[in-house]
């Protein structure tokens, strides 16, 4: 187990410094372009395929889950406070909204 430990440090110090030595360039010279290798490419491929995987292998949740939680699911009387007239300024949405544009405004200006 020590010996695989060992030898992985050295190989990652000498990895590491190859890539240092490749990426030295002479005072002057752009810095070369980073190329993805194929090993990188096809490494994204197969994350993306294990990804999708449990996607396809799922069943959607039905639509009377989903109410309350996603926005065109819930009926619109639902969707509004009835009492929200009632309620003080700082937590009815359109005074806080107001509030947070003017803030918004006020600190462009200034930065």
């Amino acid at each position: 187990m020590r010996r695989l430990f060992v030898l992985g440090v050295l190989a990652a110090t000498g990895a590491l410094s190859l890539a240092a030595a490749a990426y030295q360039q002479p005072a002057g010279q752009a810095a070369p372009k980073v190329v993805a290798s194929p090993k990188k490419v096809a490494a994204k491929k197969a994350k993306k395929t294990a990804n999708a995987k449990p996607t396809l292998a799922t069943k959607p949740k039905p639509v009377e889950e989903l109410r309350g939680l996603v926005y065109s699911e819930t009926p619109k009387d639902e969707r509004t406070d009835p009492n929200e007239a009632g309620y003080p300024w700082y937590r009815r949405t359109l005074p806080l909204a107001g509030v947070a544009l003017a803030m918004v405004i006020v600190l462009n200006v200034i930065f």
